[in-house]
């Protein structure tokens, strides 16, 4: 507000941040089955009430506990990035496991959004991930938390995951191992620019607000190759929402990823330009800063 101090600023903005992380030690404790130490505990619970989340919290699914644990975690380890300008690299370069891990949390749930929301609203494209030889295409996979959640929810449906990270690679090939899903999910250590499939795959994933403005293009003319005719890809994109800050913030998120930074109209065009078919960007809440862009390969 204009009548506060700097610092006044400073402090209120600290609580929230602290306050966030109270809910992230709560979601913990319970996806992890380890309370807090008893000299915590009490303290921990007055803050959760004083914010009226206590009962959010009991009442979350397991599924949801992780995937907003995941978000907690995966923004406070970033950001923590930008505090030094000696660790601030170009686009997303993380290597330290931790991160690494509570990103994949994150996506953990676009599986299940994919099931209920998004595929019964694209054409053929539920059943076509039910059909035998299904085959979905993962870029940007990370530790394969995403990949595996979509060899839980359909049973026939082979996967490509490729990833540019070495030690994320690594870390995906031990959890895939560790599920019994090597024969389901390929990974390869590469960049989706450089991908030479052809049609194979009846879902893609292009998760363009990691990847580089100019790569973009390029990888979404390689997917169209990739794809069967009559395939989707979905390109999650940001977008101004209600609030100006929250806008603001999602970009500046964007932008220490390293990826596209543009509106889903944008989006739209590329992927028209790339040959795509029945482009449109997906309803949402007006108040989300993020939008879902889709096409389909005619």
């Amino acid at each position: 507000m204009p009548d506060e101090s700097l610092g006044e600023v400073v402090s209120r903005l600290s609580a929230s941040a602290h306050a966030l992380a109270a809910i992230g030690q709560a979601l913990d404790a319970r996806l992890s089955g380890t309370p807090p130490v008893p000299g915590v505990a009490p303290y921990l619970d007055e803050v959760l009430a004083r914010l009226g989340v206590a009962e959010l919290v009991e009442q979350a699914s397991p599924l949801e506990r992780l995937t907003l644990l995941g978000e907690i975690r995966t923004f406070t380890l970033s950001n923590a990035r930008m505090l030094f300008a000696g660790s601030e690299g170009s686009g997303w370069t993380h290597r330290e496991p931790e991160l690494l891990e509570a990103a994949g949390d994150v996506s953990a749930g676009v599986p299940h959004r994919i099931r209920s929301a998004l595929a019964p609203r694209l054409t053929g494209l539920a059943e076509r991930l039910e059909a035998p030889g299904a085959g979905f295409l993962d870029i940007g996979v990370g530790v394969a938390r995403m990949s595996m959640e979509m060899a839980r929810l359909w049973p026939g449906l082979r996967i490509v995951g490729i990833e540019p990270l070495p030690q994320a690679v690594t870390l995906a090939r031990e959890k895939v191992r560790a599920e019994g899903l090597e024969g389901r999910i390929e990974l390869r250590e590469g960049r989706g620019e450089n991908l030479t499939d052809e049609e194979r795959f009846d879902l893609a994933w292009v998760p363009s607000l990691f990847i580089p403005e100019g790569v973009v293009p390029t990888v979404l003319v390689r997917v169209h190759a990739a794809l069967r005719p009559g395939g989707w890809v979905l390109v999650p994109s940001v977008r101004p929402g209600t609030d100006p800050l929250a806008t603001a913030l999602a970009r500046l998120r964007v932008a220490s990823f390293g990826g596209l930074n543009r509106t889903p109209g944008h989006v739209e065009g590329l992927l028209k330009e790339a040959g795509y078919a029945e482009v449109s960007t997906l309803p949402g809440s007006p108040a989300a800063t993020g939008a879902m862009v889709v096409g389909r390969r005619a």
